[in-house]
């Protein structure tokens, strides 16, 4: 299925379970769909993302994160992690960013090793991912089109390279392959374009399994995706490929009964024509019956849901908390606005600027947080200049809030449309008494906000990021989280 493999009940091999990852075990999906399947005792801890994770710069709170998204893996049946990324970004355009540590290969080594352990310390499985990265100037989205890493080999051992050879080295048990191609690796071409890594035998087998001794389970990217899907003229020719570069498990491959022929009559009949080697087969199997092993899953019960209901909740709810108050980022506050007065406030209008509806509920959650607080607050989801005057005129505090984050807008993050349109009328009146926050991309602040006083990097919109946000503008907490990415253009990195 998309997330699941059946196991062989006949020999006494066990299933297998993944949840797409890595800021919380993903809503149960249908078998073999896109689709969530709408159970209604589904349930999970919306984690902080993990750039908001990397503001804290600390490894202790990271392996604690890895830890109790581990537990709640366990607690949810699922033994394996599609997280955590590990790629490195140093470019604002990347739809990706939020999921990934940040720019420096330093920092993202000591935050995502830990994470990994947590993880594993429960018996479930991370994924590192996307190997061999996209490049760190990358912008492209391979669900929709093949991104190409432009990086020499001595660059990416210098950065990437040197982020995935310590989490080797820290015994991560799985790592997933990413669409993009890695020419100074493999230069071969598909017709005009370089083969992506999914498909090339030199970045998977010798230089992942080979040079960087991985012994681990390599999972490809969602086969789905119109990187891996444009590159071949049948659904078997992909699948045969993807198998032979050294792939152990593929995600998300066409099935019967939707597709005939389905993957693994596919295969079946590509190593019955000499097309897929059986010692192929044999090293892909004895990877996966060695992975199932590590996460005891031929030990019935040795995990089982009573040691997680409560405890998990509580303690990750509480480290949640502590993320976010070490991580939220106090920008600039040139004019000293804050910490605010709560005497000298009363009214609040949040003017909320975003692509997806979820972002507008949350205002909406901000609201009654700081009606909690003794506050009469509205909420706008546009701003005309009469409307920036009036708001100027009849309220004590402005906070301007926006999100740009994965898939939100679907490709390059940026604001467009009549969204765009309303940055006309942002801080044209009432400037002195505005705070302006992101509760997603860091990069909001240079590309939209640059001329502001007052701008908060918060990284995620939470329920607990939304609390802490609150608390700190009014004092009650400090500001102490650090950006994790530079946050002007820079001429050298």
């Amino acid at each position: 299925s998309k997330f699941s493999s059946a196991g062989v009940p006949r020999l006494g091999i066990p299933e297998n379970w993944m949840s797409d990852g890595p800021h919380g075990i993903r809503e149960e999906m249908i078998w073999d769909k896109w689709r969530n399947a709408g159970w209604t005792n589904d349930s999970c801890i919306a984690f902080p993302a993990l750039s908001c994770l990397a503001a804290t710069w600390n490894p202790e709170l990271s392996l604690l994160y890895g830890k109790s998204i581990g537990e709640e893996a366990r607690y949810r049946n699922k033994n394996v992690l599609l997280g955590p990324g590990a790629n490195i970004y140093r470019l604002p355009l990347n739809g990706r960013n939020f999921e990934y540590l940040g720019e420096d290969p330093y920092l993202t080594t000591k935050m995502v090793v830990p994470y990994i352990q947590g993880v594993q310390s429960n018996g479930v499985a991370a994924c590192v991912k996307h190997f061999p990265g996209a490049g760190i100037y990358a912008t492209r989205d391979t669900h929709f089109v093949p991104e190409c890493n432009t990086m020499t080999l001595e660059e990416w051992e210098q950065t990437s390279g040197k982020v995935y050879q310590d989490v080797i080295d820290s015994g991560v048990w799985s790592v997933m392959i990413s669409h993009a191609a890695f020419p100074a690796v493999d230069d071969t071409k598909i017709g005009k374009r370089y083969m992506p890594s999914t498909f090339s035998k030199k970045v998977v087998t010798d230089l992942l399994k080979g040079k960087m001794g991985f012994n681990g389970v390599v999972i490809t990217d969602d086969m789905y995706m119109r990187s891996c899907k444009s590159m071949f003229s049948s659904r078997e020719e992909m699948y045969i490929n993807a198998l032979n570069a050294g792939n152990d498990i593929l995600l998300g491959p066409e099935m019967e009964p939707d597709f005939q022929p389905g993957y693994i009559d596919v295969i079946e009949q590509a190593v019955k024509d000499g097309r897929v080697s059986m010692e192929r087969i044999d090293d892909a199997c004895s990877r996966v019956l060695e992975f199932k092993e590590k996460m005891s899953l031929f030990k019935p019960g040795i995990y089982s849901e009573e040691q997680y209901p409560g405890k998990a909740t509580a303690n990750t709810r509480a480290l949640c908390t502590e993320i976010a108050e070490k991580a939220l980022t106090l920008v600039v506050n040139d004019t000293g606005l804050l910490p605010l007065s709560k005497k000298n406030i009363k009214n609040i209008a949040i003017v909320a600027f975003a692509h997806i509806e979820k972002f507008f509920g949350s205002m909406d959650e901000l609201k009654e947080i700081l009606e909690g607080m003794g506050f009469k607050v509205d909420v706008y989801n546009k701003l005309t200049q009469d409307l920036s005057k009036q708001i100027a005129e009849n309220y004590d505090l402005i906070i301007y809030s926006t999100f740009i984050g994965p898939h939100a807008p679907c490709g390059k993050p940026s604001f467009y449309g009549d969204v765009m349109k309303s940055f006309f009328n942002v801080l044209a009146y009432g400037a002195e008494k505005s705070v302006c926050v992101s509760f997603g991309s860091p990069h909001i602040f240079y590309e939209y906000f640059e001329f502001c006083d007052t701008f908060i990097n918060a990284y995620s919109y939470d329920r607990t990021m939304l609390e802490t946000f609150a608390k700190a503008i009014f004092g009650e907490i400090p500001f102490v989280g650090k950006s994790p990415v530079k946050l002007y253009p820079q001429r050298n990195f």
